[in-house]
């Protein structure tokens, strides 16, 4: 009799998601309908682009400082300022934190996540929610001319430490900015990212409607939660989605408010609640139309 082949191991995680995004939580319940025109086609930002495939044009490589990397990571600062205007289809910054006298690991430890394109200047960064430097930054006090917004941050189960650097990546620590080469970026994010490529087991134009019930909260990606929802609805179709979500009330300054969220966020296993302005542009973008919306927490207010 064969011998039986060995258990295939799981592989490990490359990385571990910090934070997603920086934004109390109310729930609400927008119907919406697939309009008949096609959506508009969304750029993928998860698979790399490579000239050449020597480097990935996405992804920059930066140093920071420790204690600013701990002030992104504890959501007390959400932009990353710099001299420099990278590239629109910039959307990954690789952290190398420096070594700055043994304070810092001297090493790539994280991967923050920066929105496509989006390049503040003096005076453009918004005022909520708050964020170290963004004051400064607005009223020209910093010598940065553009500001990144950090959307997510991604810690690396293994660090790129300086010595793996040199030995395998050949590469020294980074002075301004340089793109990652195309196996350091397959070795550390790599094809992880595939699984936002995969498709609900449904043909296209499947379902008259589409109920999703306090789950797209979850996604990442906003867009791409609503585009898989789009595929699978008939034209003219309609969804009603429930989700939790903060109004345009909430202020980031509000200690009150942020213990709400932090505490709605904790307790539903949330890692970033949208506002609901971003959930309505999110769906503008895949190309529904918002036919009715309410807060349904009224529903049950005033409490007992």
């Amino acid at each position: 009799m064969a011998p039986s082949p060995p258990e295939k191991k799981a592989e490990a995680p490359l990385r571990q998601s910090t934070l997603t995004n920086f934004r109390t939580g109310v729930s609400i319940g927008p119907r919406i309908s697939k309009s008949n025109k096609p959506a508009p086609a969304k750029p993928k930002s998860n698979k790399p682009a490579t000239p050449g495939h020597d480097r990935v044009t996405t992804d920059v490589l930066i140093a920071i400082k420790s204690i600013h990397l701990a002030n992104i990571a504890s959501q007390k600062k959400n932009h990353e300022y710099r001299k420099y205007r990278l590239h629109n289809e910039v959307v990954r910054l690789w952290l190398y934190e420096t070594g700055e006298g043994g304070q810092g690991r001297a090493s790539i430890t994280h991967i923050a996540v920066i929105p496509k394109g989006v390049r503040h200047t003096p005076g453009t960064v918004p005022t909520e929610p708050f964020g170290i430097g963004n004051d400064d930054f607005n009223a020209g006090l910093k010598q940065s001319k553009y500001g990144y917004p950090v959307l997510e941050l991604h810690e690396l189960v293994k660090p790129v430490t300086l010595a793996e650097m040199k030995s395998k990546w050949g590469m020294g620590a980074p002075m301004g900015w340089r793109y990652v080469s195309a196996d350091l970026w397959g070795d550390r994010w790599g094809e992880d990212d595939e699984r936002a490529d995969k498709k609900l087991p449904f043909d296209d134009a499947t379902f008259d409607a589409v109920y999703v019930f306090e789950a797209l909260c979850y996604a990442p990606d906003r867009a791409a939660a609503y585009g898989k929802v789009w595929r699978v609805l008939k034209p003219g179709g309609l969804s009603a989605l429930t989700d939790w979500a903060m109004t345009d009330k909430f202020v980031e300054g509000n200690l009150y408010h942020r213990d709400m969220r932090n505490w709605t966020e904790f307790s539903n296993a949330t890692i970033r609640m949208p506002r609901v302005a971003e959930m309505r542009a999110a769906l503008a973008e895949t190309g529904f139309e918002v036919l009715y919306e309410e807060n349904i927490v009224y529903r049950s207010y005033p409490g007992p």
